[in-house]
């Protein structure tokens, strides 16, 4: 008998869950060490105390009621509610409580296991919330949005707006393949292929076919993300079959796959006196921020350069992100580098088709190589650095608006330029950077990238890059990454050709 007690004993007390004896009084009458943690209070703080001391003052008379069912013999399991610790802060918890009887059988009180779900209960209900958000997005977007399963090929998942462009139900579009919606099939395959691997991310204007058999006219907009770990295609469709100017917008696609194919690391191509480099690094699997730029061509004399950050982060900001980018590329194009029209048509397509509060600060800069003139947009970003070679001094240059999707009928008029120097330097950033915290609650802040920029104006835009990225981590050690992360360095240098360095955002 001694030994079971003892071994009995050795599991309480060894246990993670707080384990409590209680007479039919509900008073306590034994307390081990995981209650101790849990609720604040030392064993001989608690004995012979009320378990309605450790409800919420609205609740106690749930214990009464969970007693009474007891001692009728019922077995309480998982109760979900809430508990009060001895500092007074509230908390989660799981109960389950079993009666206790004696020799005859009879009910002389029971035992209670009190497990802290507190944090699972917090990570619960930030899931509702991202999901709800991602419900919101995804089915009351008015284009069409189609989910593709990268492995299979299959598609997933479809919104409301899908079914009513090609008129086929939920179900109908689980048993196909994002093939079978294309008059030309095996040209879809080579899109796809291409977007896996990462080379696109504009299928070029195709013709899809509806259940009925008609055809039309779509532009998809394609971005890969990790959803539930499996990786996979969000195409946005567009039916652009009644514009009246579709020869001039597959001619701008036509180009825009020649900007793409240009944007690839080809220095031989490239005589523009810039060094460039960018990445991006997510705190959830996939994430908000944005970044692009555009070489100029025989049809574009400007160096385009972007960089934007989506309110929030996660599901919610990537597909706003995708919608936002592929708006990007078409437009930018098509409106000739008119940087206010360009602002423009972005704010517009936010407040349209964002069904939340989301908002988005984008910086944009657009670079002459024969004159050395900047001008640029900025909605709401920054601050964007400019270091000033001949002077030694690092300057930071003004926004010009506030963010997009805020009011549809802001202006943002560009401002009136700069004349850059050989080894001036730009670095522009989203705000995760100066706002990251380390284990203290310290801000990183926008002095120490100063500090660090001014230290190695002399190195490459990917070394400036890495030295930033570097005291960063460093300074947030072993901090939680709370939001996602931009970094963009220009540095402009006489007949030094464009290199373009760009890590995978989902792979940082």
């Amino acid at each position: 008998m001694e030994i079971t007690r003892a071994f009995l004993s050795s599991i309480i007390n060894s246990s993670d869950d707080a384990i409590l004896g209680m007479r039919l009084d509900g008073r306590i009458i034994s307390w081990n060490e995981a209650a101790e943690k849990i609720y604040g209070y030392r064993r001989e703080q608690i004995l012979q105390k009320p378990l309605w001391q450790l409800c919420l003052p609205e609740r106690h008379d749930e214990i009464r009621h969970l007693l009474t069912a007891v001692v009728k013999g019922q077995r309480i399991s998982h109760f979900h509610t809430m508990h009060l610790r001895r500092d007074g802060q509230s908390i989660f918890v799981s109960l389950s409580i079993s009666p206790l009887v004696d020799d005859s059988g009879q009910c002389v009180g029971a035992a209670l296991i009190s497990r802290d779900i507190t944090q699972q209960w917090h990570e619960q209900q930030a899931l509702e919330e991202t999901r709800e958000k991602y419900q919101q997005i995804f089915h009351r977007e008015s284009d069409a949005i189609i989910l593709i399963d990268a492995k299979r090929r299959a598609i997933s998942e479809v919104n409301d707006a899908a079914c009513r462009l090609y008129g086929y139900t939920q179900e109908d579009f689980l048993n196909r393949t994002f093939n079978d919606l294309l008059v030309d099939s095996e040209q879809g395959k080579i899109d796809l292929a291409r977007c896996l691997c990462g080379e696109g991310d504009v299928i070029p204007a195709s013709r899809h076919r509806r259940h009925d058999g008609s055809t039309f006219i779509a532009e998809v907009s394609i971005s890969s993300i990790l959803c539930s770990g499996h990786r996979t295609l969000v195409a946005i469709i567009r039916d652009i079959s009644e514009r009246q100017k579709a020869h001039e917008l597959r001619q701008s696609l036509v180009m825009a796959r020649e900007i793409q194919r240009k944007l690839l690391p080809r220095v031989e191509a490239c005589q523009v006196p810039v060094d460039l480099y960018v990445a991006s690094r997510y705190c959830d699997e996939i994430g908000g921020d944005f970044y692009d730029f555009f070489l100029p061509d025989e049809h574009h004399p400007l160096l385009s350069f972007a960089v934007g950050d989506v309110s929030g982060h996660g599901v919610g900001a990537a597909l706003l992100m995708a919608m936002v980018k592929g708006v990007f590329r078409l437009s930018i194009e098509q409106l000739s580098c008119d940087l206010q029209r360009l602002f423009s048509v972005i704010n517009r397509h936010l407040v349209e088709h964002s069904q939340d509060d989301s908002f988005m600060t984008l910086f944009c800069g657009q670079y002459h190589p024969q004159t050395s003139r900047l001008v640029w947009n900025s909605a709401g970003h920054g601050p964007v650095f400019w270091y000033r070679n001949p002077s030694a001094t690092i300057e930071e240059l003004a926004a010009t608006g506030y963010p997009l999707g805020i009011n549809a009928d802001a202006r943002y008029q560009p401002a009136e330029g700069i004349v850059l120097s050989c080894g001036d330097i730009l670095v522009i950033g989203t705000d995760g950077i100066w706002e990251a915290r380390n284990v203290h609650g310290e801000m990183f802040g926008t002095e120490r990238l100063r500090q660090v920029l001014a230290s190695h104006v002399e190195k490459s835009a990917r070394v400036i890059h890495q030295k930033i990225m570097a005291h960063l981590d460093q300074f947030t050690g072993t901090a939680r990454q709370e939001d996602d992360i931009s970094l963009m360095v220009v540095k402009f240098l006489p007949e030094h050709p464009l290199v373009r360095q760009q890590d995978d955002p989902a792979a940082s």
